[in-house]
């Protein structure tokens, strides 16, 4: 009886062990298996890069004018900085603009403190007043053109210096998604062409990356990891690239 539970014994053993070995060689085959699927599916991958570009006039423009007055006395140098402040608000608004396109910011005032051999002193020599007046429009062309003519004033006496305008774009979201989706076109063309020449042809996209949006002045070849926004250009041309990926059969 005993010889016989014994042989039982070891059957069951051998069959658990060949059941083992057998379970273990499909989960090997199937991990090869796997393996080969992937290699293949990796090997019939196309990955193709989409451009699209569009030229922009810019729909804001901005410019500040500063104005300084100096002076020994502060009460007499207020009131020529009020009157250099006017000039340069009248002058401002005989090109066209409106009230609310024009900004006055704070007055500033600075001490300037006598010298004795180098050194500083306590005594005040005289005051320095400065102002900037800020003016933003979506007049682009008159932005562009009277700014320069600011400068005239200087004939009057005035202590002025004029920034050079910087242009903006208020509506870059809508240029965005049209060039994402021209570059996405383009993309898939692309994609297209490259697999036909090869007897091929395009099955499915598994994967797409917008890259990053550069807006440069016309004829510009710059480029940066971060963007490119350009502000001292009034036409912009605004550039997108997309990356993508394609199943072919």
């Amino acid at each position: 009886m005993k010889k016989v539970l014994n042989m039982n014994t070891k059957n069951m053993a051998g069959i658990i062990v060949a059941s083992t070995l057998l379970a273990g060689g499909m989960v090997v085959s199937a991990s090869l298996v796997s393996k080969f699927f992937l290699r293949i599916q990796h090997e019939n991958k196309l990955s193709v890069k989409g451009y699209a570009e569009k030229a922009v006039k810019s729909d804001i423009g901005t410019f500040t004018a500063s104005v300084t007055c100096s002076d020994p006395n502060l009460a007499s140098g207020y009131k020529s900085m009020k009157s250099c402040s006017e000039k340069v608000l009248g002058a401002i608004k005989s090109h066209g603009f409106k009230d609310s396109d024009i900004t006055t910011n704070s007055l500033i005032v600075s001490k300037i403190y006598k010298k004795i051999n180098g050194k500083e002193t306590n005594d005040i020599e005289y005051y320095t007043l400065s102002q900037c007046i800020t003016v933003r429009s979506d007049n682009i062309d008159l932005i562009n053109s009277s700014h320069k003519e600011l400068y005239s004033l200087l004939a009057e006496g005035l202590d002025i210096s004029v920034n050079s305008p910087d242009y903006f774009i208020s509506n870059l979201e809508k240029y965005k998604q049209e060039l994402i989706a021209g570059a996405t076109r383009n993309a898939e063309e692309r994609a297209r062409i490259m697999a036909g020449n090869c007897g091929g042809q395009i099955k499915r996209l598994l994967a797409a990356k917008q890259g990053i949006i550069q807006i440069t002045a016309p004829d510009s070849a710059e480029v940066s990891d971060y963007g490119v926004f350009d502000t001292k250009s009034p036409l912009k041309i605004i550039k997108i690239v997309v990356s993508l990926d394609f199943m072919l059969q």
